[in-house]
């Protein structure tokens, strides 16, 4: 039986004279060490279960979402000793969580200081419009859309877009987790899992995108403060007076641990691209996070995240900063305002190729989930339009009507729903936005 000790000081825990170690470094800090108390035969192909064990974030409960750091090692090591009970080993073993002391990290690895630069710059930012994001968009807003439906399949956790030759697979945990059969635990799960999928990631992704374009290290790796991402999202901050004068003290914490739930929330799905079908049938692609978090920047005071040392998946290699969308779609409210978003996202993409967008209102709606089921199927329609006017009030797109048109050829009383959906929706594009410098950034590759 495996046995599980905390150690705070890599010091305190010296690997036994005779047996094996391995070393797992942890993306919340300090590293996970394994100690065999022999080195027996078959201790490698042991040891090599154990790191894809703890490579794949969906053996541990989803989404979690505790601010305290030292809640994740907590979490991994109940569940890998649950694991354990069911695998052969040819030796015992014991398990400590170890942090490492600065002095034992190689210098060319350690982070440089983060800096403290806003995400977002002006009144755009970039917004990938590739393949990978938008299979991603689905995902997330099916996720909310569709709930407990993804839950009775498991097929239905995978989403799957194509374009071309390119084939996009975003999975809520990575593929080798979907079973065919689930347990009721891992119904209970999903359940869970399902219901914390929010709007809001949509923009804390595109914001941890522009911020990777804008600046990375050497490694490939970006910081973040949680602060700068809602300061992207025009977030108020705390407010305090002080000599008979009001001033900014902040972000809520509330705001604050809403970012890390929601990076959590990215780390735990899963995005591949295969730019051929040849590359597609390959059998050993890896699947990764769509956010791989490296290290969390705590508060000194409250040990609580304050911001992230992070890469983007494989899915982001392509992400270059040629599409500028409005910042006013990230100030949108995430929970009142998500058709908006949602609306505005595509809409953009479609015209930063062509001047005007000339759609099948039917493939919009897919794309978007709007939910047209129901007895009131017809409040579909009004929402869908109130979401384009305000883009179009708040400079988002053009001017834009349907073909038919609804004036001269007004929707019919019976299969109201059923022509709307059959009519095409014509949007004009506003006047190019670009950089201050006008120049584009390398892509992320």
């Amino acid at each position: 039986m495996a046995q599980l000790q905390k150690s705070r000081n890599a010091k305190e825990t010296a690997p036994p004279q005779n047996g094996a170690e391995l070393r797992l470094p942890r993306p919340y800090g300090g590293e996970i060490v394994i100690r065999a108390a022999e080195n027996a035969e078959g201790i490698e192909e042991f040891f090599a279960k154990v790191t894809h064990w703890f490579k794949e974030p969906a053996k541990i409960s989803l989404f979690d979402s505790a601010p305290d750091p030292d809640h994740h090692h907590h979490l991994e090591l109940a569940a890998f000793a649950e694991a354990a009970k069911a695998w052969e080993r040819p030796v015992d073993f014991s398990i400590d969580y170890v942090l490492r002391p600065k002095s034992d990290i190689p210098a060319d690895s350690q982070r440089a200081k983060p800096t403290n630069l806003p995400a977002v710059k002006g009144e755009t930012y970039c917004l990938p419009a590739t393949l990978g994001r938008r299979a991603i968009a689905f995902a997330i807003t099916g996720a909310q859309e569709a709930g407990e439906k993804w839950i009775d399949e498991p097929s239905k956790h995978i989403v799957t877009m194509r374009e071309g030759a390119a084939t996009a697979v975003v999975t809520l945990r990575p593929l080798s987790a979907i079973k065919r059969v689930l347990t009721d635990r891992d119904r209970d799960e999903l359940r869970e899992a399902l219901q914390r999928w929010k709007e809001i990631d949509q923009d804390v992704l595109d914001i941890l995108v522009t911020n990777a374009l804008n600046e990375s290290d050497r490694t490939g790796r970006s910081y973040i403060s949680y602060a700068n991402v809602l300061d992207a999202r025009e977030i108020s901050k705390k407010s305090k007076i002080q000599d008979g004068k009001r001033y900014a003290a902040g972000h809520r914490p509330e705001d604050r641990d809403e970012i890390h739930k929601s990076i959590l929330r990215l780390y735990n799905m899963a995005a591949d691209v295969a730019q051929s079908d040849v590359e597609r049938k390959q059998k050993h692609r890896r699947v990764a996070p769509v956010v791989v978090v490296h290290e969390l920047q705590l508060d000194g005071l409250t040990n609580a995240p304050i911001g992230v040392w992070y890469s983007l998946g494989s899915w982001a290699e392509t992400a270059t900063d040629d599409v500028l969308a409005s910042r006013r779609i990230l100030s949108y409210d995430p929970y009142r305002q998500s058709i908006e978003k949602r609306l505005g996202r595509i809409l953009t993409i479609i015209l930063a190729e062509r001047e005007t967008a000339d759609c099948l209102v039917a493939d919009i709606i897919n794309e978007i989930r709007l939910p047209i089921e129901g007895h009131n199927r017809g409040r579909s329609i009004a929402r869908f339009d109130k979401a384009l006017e305000v883009l179009h009030t708040d400079g988002v797109i053009g001017a834009y009507s349907y073909s038919p048109d609804v004036v001269s050829v007004p929707l019919p009383t019976r299969g109201t729903v059923e022509d709307w959906l059959e009519r095409r929706l014509i949007v004009r594009r506003l006047p190019q936005r670009v950089t201050s410098s006008g120049a584009v950034r390398p892509s992320l590759t």
